[in-house]
């Protein structure tokens, strides 16, 4: 499918001069960033942005030059065209893979997900009801139970 059109509109101004400024800027923005044009879309429950999201994600993003210089570093070296060619690289995954999605992620679609599963020589897809992209920060119990028995081997 290539890339959701939610996620080429967030990457869209990564090359812009003073990009990683702004961006610091605006994720120490609690209004700004529930805002769907930066994370809003990124949870079905958008109070989940402040608080431990906040703390450990933001923050350090927000006041830390480095971080903000790393992250905007990230997003500058993503390539569209490697999402493309998952398909094949799946297909030489030979190790059980556990599919975690947010049945709500506005970045890359569920429906994908189900698509994807058949790529992958032995996979599952857990679909976490009520999350989004975050699903791990929204149902955190949820994840972690359907992840263990494939991380452990049970």
């Amino acid at each position: 499918h290539g890339l959701s059109r939610r996620f080429r509109l967030f990457l869209a101004p990564r090359g812009l001069p003073g990009f990683d400024a702004v961006l610091g800027w605006a994720v120490g923005r609690p209004r700004l960033r529930r805002s769907p044009l930066l994370l809003g879309d990124a949870f079905v429950d958008r109070d989940l942005i402040a608080g431990d999201f906040d703390e450990l994600f933001l923050q350090p993003l927000h006041r830390d030059r480095t971080r903000l210089a790393a992250a905007g570093r990230v997003l500058r070296s993503f390539e569209p065209r490697h999402v493309e060619g998952l398909a094949e690289l799946h297909g030489r995954i030979d190790v059980p893979v556990q599919l975690v999605w947010g049945e709500q992620d506005a970045f890359f679609p569920v429906a994908w997900a189900h698509e994807m599963v058949d790529t992958f020589a032995d996979a599952r897809l857990h679909v976490v009801p009520r999350a989004g992209l975050f699903s791990h920060e929204e149902r955190p119990a949820e994840v972690a139970g359907a992840l263990l028995p494939v991380l452990t081997g049970v």
